[in-house]
């Protein structure tokens, strides 16, 4: 719940959080988010199909997850041209560079996380360049031709052992 701790400090802030999504902690987010009279900034929508519409009414895209390989959600995001801010976790890492293709804060804090969301939010021209930058990170190592050649040699260097 460390999206919705951010949340309760940017209150006063002009900033929505749109969650898109369901599964087993849906309920308890809902919860939260009645408990803490966020009802006004942070709107529910559940589970959707088309991720690539969505992203482009927004302009930034978090991912709080203490966990995470690959993502898919980055990737389009980064596709899209969205500012990311993500967790500090080893594969986000690997897809964002901090502060060149996107920002990363410690997964346990929440203050970082407000702190970032507000600089960016407010900060259009940075916000901009970055988002361009991860989008041009996403064609040169995440494109289709990429990802296709990168597992074309890994399953050359395991069938050769």
């Amino acid at each position: 719940m460390i999206l919705l701790d951010a949340m309760k400090q940017l209150k006063q802030e002009p900033i929505h959080l749109h969650l898109y999504g369901n599964g087993p902690m849906e309920s308890e987010i809902k919860k939260v988010i009645a408990q803490n009279d966020l009802q006004e900034t942070c709107i529910v929508h559940g589970f959707c199909s088309n991720i690539s519409q969505i992203l482009n009414q927004y302009q930034i895209l978090i991912l709080p997850f203490k966990t995470e390989s690959c993502s898919y959600t980055l990737l389009e995001g980064m596709a899209n041209h969205v500012f990311l801010i993500a967790s500090d976790c080893p594969g986000n890492r690997e897809m964002i560079v901090d502060q060149i293709t996107g920002a990363l804060f410690h997964c346990d804090d929440s203050a970082q996380l407000a702190q970032s969301v507000r600089y960016w939010f407010s900060h259009t021209p940075e916000r901009n360049a970055v988002a361009e930058n991860a989008y041009n990170r996403a064609r040169q190592y995440y494109s289709t031709k990429q990802m296709g050649d990168r597992f074309i040699e890994l399953y050359q260097c395991v069938l050769n052992k």
